[in-house]
């Protein structure tokens, strides 16, 4: 039987899983399904998923489990186990959808199966339907999850998705094989070479202990995060957020996350913390290009984000976010948060099995909370149906309340905010702070009120 085996990266992701803190990605998008019936959107999304290879493939621990694991085909695949369809059983209310997102999002996904899963959700108000695509982050990153919604949107293809690279040891072999249990450190005969993998070893180490210990006051919970879930989400214009390019030299996506950071203080004053002693620090992935035969491996790499909730002038919280993110881009993420994945992909998988429960423990002293952007560059239909809407959703850590996923898309950023709601109460209050927070900035900044009426928290 074919094997593709995992990356140390990869093998991570699972063993930092638990009952409580799933290890999986994906977004949720709104459609106008007015015209469309759900009938023909599941047969669409099913036999599409259905001639995807990468999709067909599930998990595989080796005969001694601390080796590492692949992905084989799996001979008892079923589109229809993974492509499922569900009825909205109140009034189809965006609180509903968001408390459905969250149930679903909270469980994990069978290891016996391929490790994703899409879920239609219909009868929601005005004519709307919900679409989650949930994926565990070992299968595929968030670019390769990205693929799969372009793959089951309308004109698109299984090439999206990309295929995962033989690796070392790709056939497996009877018995203990050494490539498997040394992972990169295997055939390093020769000293130099050696030598070079220890020296950036050391170097990449070095970046996050330096992280880890100029860390300030984070997030005022000492807490793990519970089983909990609850989901909310908010948009605001493009248009608006461009506007404020002039007060600060950033990307629009470095303007949302200072408004994000306002909205943060706002939630923590009302709740009555004090923003003014916090350094909150935030994980920010950055999309990178995948090496050639990399395949659906996670190639992952991430900015550490000071986040400015203790600095009370708005218009000075968007200047600090978008200079930091700009000093982030100009040195690149191998000296900071992105160093965490390339020191794991230098250990060997037992290491990396062995040791999940550390790094998890590693990730709650580098960050507070996950933030991600993502751009989706062209209008996707699905059956003729037109996506409205499109959240980015991200998980939980051990000790990370709280994870923030931002998309620009049609005209809109759209902003979701996953949390544990027994750390983190009320969070459509810190949703409805962000379009509060944007009005505020562009008041400030001698700018025009908001192009249309603000929204109201979905």
């Amino acid at each position: 039987m074919a094997a593709w085996t995992l990356s140390p990266l990869d093998i991570s992701f699972l063993s930092l899983e638990s009952p409580a803190t799933p290890m999986t990605i994906g977004a949720v998008a709104v459609l106008d399904a007015a015209d469309v019936d759900s009938a023909t959107l599941l047969a669409l999304l099913r036999e599409r998923a259905a001639v995807i290879p990468r999709l067909r493939r599930r998990l595989r621990s080796e005969l001694f489990p601390v080796v590492g694991a692949s992905w084989v085909e799996d001979p008892d695949f079923r589109v229809e186990q993974h492509v499922r369809l569900h009825h909205a059983v109140g009034s189809g209310e965006p609180a509903e959808l968001n408390a459905w997102v969250a149930r679903t999002m909270a469980t994990q996904l069978d290891r016996n199966r391929p490790l994703w899963e899409v879920h239609l959700l219909d009868g929601l108000a005005d004519g709307r339907a919900g679409l989650l695509f949930k994926v565990h982050h070992a299968f595929l990153d968030g670019l390769g999850t990205g693929g799969l919604a372009y793959a089951l949107s309308d004109n698109g293809s299984p090439d999206h998705v990309p295929a995962p690279a033989p690796g070392p040891g790709a056939t497996p072999r009877p018995g203990l094989d050494p490539r498997r249990l040394l992972g990169p450190l295997a055939g390093l005969a020769d000293p130099p070479a050696l030598a070079r993998t220890a020296a950036r070893a050391l170097s990449t180490a070095t970046g996050v202990i330096t992280h880890m210990t100029t860390a300030g006051p984070g997030f005022p919970f000492d807490t793990v995060v519970s089983s909990a879930r609850a989901f909310t989400t908010t948009t605001v214009t493009l248009e608006d957020l461009r506007g404020l390019r002039g007060v600060a030299r950033g990307s629009v996506n470095d303007i949302a996350i200072g408004v994000v950071a306002g909205a943060l203080r706002t939630w923590l004053q009302n709740h009555h913390y004090r923003p003014d002693d916090l350094r909150l620090r935030a994980l920010v992935p950055v999309a990178r290009e995948r090496e050639p035969g990399s395949g659906s491996g996670n190639s992952f790499s991430a900015f550490l984000l000071d986040l400015p909730v203790h600095v009370a002038d708005p218009v000075e919280r968007i200047r600090a976010v978008s200079e930091e993110m700009g000093r982030h881009r100009a040195v690149g993420p191998e000296g900071g948060a992105g160093a965490l994945a390339g020191l794991t992909n230098l250990l060997p998988p037992a290491v990396v099995r062995l040791g999940g429960p550390t790094v998890a423990q590693t990730a709650s002293k580098l960050f507070d909370m996950l933030l991600t952007t993502v751009p989706v560059p062209r209008p996707l239909r699905l059956g003729g149906a037109p996506i409205i809407e499109v959240y980015p959703l991200a998980p939980l850590g051990p000790n990370q309340p709280l994870a923030i996923g931002c998309s620009s898309y049609a005209g809109r950023m759209h902003v979701g905010f996953s949390v544990d709601p027994v750390v983190v109460p009320n969070p459509e209050q810190l949703a409805a702070a962000v379009p509060a927070e944007l009005a505020v900035l562009r008041t400030v900044a001698g700018l025009r009120a908001p192009a249309v009426k603000v929204p109201a928290p979905r």
